[in-house]
């Protein structure tokens, strides 16, 4: 079980990371210059088969 404090912090965190792909989505969706890894870290699909 996580502690109270840290359940505050990873839900911040998980926060973060959701803005940032609301953000970012569109640019990790079209550019061919970031990889697979970049694009998995906001569930986007791989672009490479």
């Amino acid at each position: 079980m996580i502690p109270p404090h840290n359940m505050a912090w990873c839900a911040y965190r998980l926060d973060l990371l959701a803005a940032a792909c609301t953000r970012l989505t569109p640019y990790l969706a079209h550019s061919r210059n970031r990889t697979d890894v970049d694009r998995a870290l906001c569930n986007l699909p791989p672009l490479t088969p």
